[in-house]
This record gives C-alpha cells, structure tokens and sequence, in this order.
C-alpha cells in the first residue's frame, strides 16, 4: 500500500478561493491522501466550505481554532495530521493533478526525506510565469541530488544570506520524522518567517534532498492591497535570532556579517510596513522608528555589519538618522511600485499580503 501524504491548509477568510483549492488536491492522481483544513478562526463562510468538503470526502479532516496566524495554524495542522509525509499549500493556492505522484516518484527513486519542485506566479489576468525570486533553477542545474556536506554547505548555507534557494513551505514534500521538535525556531513568530525557520532545520535533519525540474504548484497574486502587518518587526527581529541560533546549534558556517546586513536590509520593509498604519500620526511615526533603531538587536546586528557594504536606508539605521528613514520611507510607500515589490518579498517567503 502507498505510503500516506497529509496535506496541511491554513484557512483565514478565503471562501473566494478555497473551493479551488481544495479541488486540486482531492483531483490528485495520488489517491493516499489526508487533507487537513485548519480553520484559523475565519469570519466569512469558510468554515462552512470546509465542512461541506469534510462531509463529501473521508480524505478531508477539518480543525477549528481560534485566530492566531498562519505560523500557528500550520503547527496545528501538523500536529493533528497522520501521513508518513507532509506538504503545504495556501487555501487560495493550487497543485497541479500530478503535483503529489511527482514529489512521491522522486523521493521512492532516490530514497530522499525531502522533494523540491517548481511553482508559478499567476496573477488576476490568468497569466502564469515562472517565479522570478525562484532561484531553485540555479540548483537544478548543478545537480538534482544533495547530500552530506554539500547539501548542509551549498543549500541550507542559501537559506541565512540573500538570493536563497526559495524557502516556502509549498511545492516540497517532507518525510514526517524530520518535524521533530523542529517547531521551536519558529515560537515567537506570528505572521512572517516561519518558513525559512522551518524549513532551515528540516534540511538540517535530513540526509538527502531531490529537486525536480517541473511546476507542481500554482501562487495566486494580484487583487488586494498591502496591508499593515502589526507583528512584522517582531517577526523579523525573531528570524534574525534564529538564524544565529540554527547556525550555533547545526554547526553551519556563514558569514556572520553577511546574515546581519540581510536583516538590516528588511529594516526598511518594516518601516514600509509601519507608515501602511494609518491611524498614527507623523509623530508616532517617529518614535516607533525610534525604537526600531534602538532596539538591541538591530545595533548587534549594525555593529557585525561590513559598512562599506550598506545601501543608503541601511547606513541610516546605523547612524539613528530617524528623520532620514521617515522621509525614505515616506517616498517609498508613495509610490505604487512599492506595493507590488513588498508582496514580491513577502512571497518569496510564503507569505501573502
């Protein structure tokens, strides 16, 4: 008998797309399936899609939870889940047919704990393209297999500097006894992060990790606006503490230096994210900029920095110009562009705005 795949859905408020969604995974060619929508304390009619698909298919395993974020709703589901292996998908996303027969196929061929497939961005218009942010090409091409040393050096080394192979959690499938006890570089974030995190120590758990060539997953973007995220700086502060923390407890050598710009280079997005607020006012802007730039870690991380590499907004952050990242940011979030360049960043790591 086939091993079984259990399927983790988070669900907040997405009655517009869930019914597609979760009509790719039950149109799976793969049929060992388990399907489990987490209801993330959804005020629209979700909960009741949810219910009728659980109703229809025995494979659709519904749990209901108070409102707590994507991070948590992820953890819930996998907890509560049963497979051998486990997968991701957002509930305004969608697999392709083969999408599960093809990360299985690979990971039976070469006795892997982890498949890593393709996926695409397909905005309002229906046009689809290839995730420009996906560097997984890069990787293909050097070689499909990653092992031993070269799989802790080359691909878990990408996930702490810029340009990282891409660190969502959707398009890969995962060996179920990698979770374990994994979930604790991921405690303290709400929104933002929990992917990289994650994903971080379930490579470091495992020994071999097989890449295909080929778009199994389909990224819903356009339609919507930015919205603030009040947790966002916490978060980001929190990645750059776990980073530190997986390099210390995997032995993982990286450039200290290089993953501390990394973080002050998301300063600016938090500050981005803050004047999306617009219940505070100029001055409330200012001391909450304040205290981004006097906050302990961002000077750690200032201080392991190489200067000479900073853009112009990071250099700001060093010297506490408060006044000089108030009027950047300001013009940033002025223009339309920013909008579409927050959501790409969000994207590459799994996290839809």
């Amino acid at each position: 008998m086939n091993p079984t795949v259990s399927i983790i859905v988070p669900v907040y408020n997405a009655q517009a797309y869930l019914e597609k969604t979760v009509d790719s995974l039950l149109a799976q060619t793969y049929r060992e399936l388990e399907i489990v929508l987490v209801n993330d304390g959804s005020t629209d009619k979700s909960p009741e899609i949810c219910r009728s698909f659980a109703e229809k298919d025995s494979r659709v395993k519904v749990i209901n939870k108070q409102n707590g974020g994507s991070v948590a709703a992820r953890r819930t589901g996998r907890e509560n889940s049963t497979g051998e292996y486990v997968m991701f998908a957002d509930a305004d996303d969608w697999y392709s047919g083969d999408a599960v027969q093809v990360l299985m196929t690979a990971i039976e061929k070469e006795g892997a704990d982890i498949a890593i497939a393709r996926f695409i961005f397909v905005n309002s218009l229906k046009n689809e393209k290839l995730n420009a942010l996906d560097s997984l090409g890069r990787y293909i091409k050097h070689k499909t297999v990653y092992q031993g040393d070269e799989l802790r050096q080359r691909i878990i080394r990408s996930f702490l500097h810029r340009e990282p192979m891409p660190p969502t959690l959707y398009a890969k499938m995962y060996k179920r006894e990698l979770f374990h006890d994994i979930y604790r570089y991921a405690e303290g974030m709400v929104f933002y992060g929990d992917d990289l995190h994650v994903n971080m120590a379930l490579f470091a758990n495992a020994d071999k990790v097989v890449m295909v060539d080929k778009v199994v997953y389909y990224y819903r973007t356009g339609g919507g606006t930015t919205k603030y995220m009040p947790s966002l700086f916490n978060d980001l502060v929190w990645s750059y503490k776990n980073k530190l923390k997986l390099m210390a407890d995997f032995g993982f050598e990286a450039d200290t230096a290089l993953v501390s710009e990394y973080f002050l280079a998301f300063i600016e997005m938090a500050v981005n994210n803050l004047l999306l607020d617009k219940t505070r006012g100029r001055r409330e802007y200012m001391e909450k900029i304040t205290e981004y730039v006097n906050d302990p870690t961002v000077r750690q991380a200032c201080e392991r920095s190489d200067k000479s590499r900073l853009r112009a907004i990071e250099l700001m952050v060093v010297e506490k110009d408060v006044d000089g990242i108030y009027k950047y940011a300001s013009n940033t979030v002025r223009k339309s562009k920013y909008r579409q360049k927050i959501k790409k960043i969000l994207a590459r790591f799994g996290v839809r705005c």
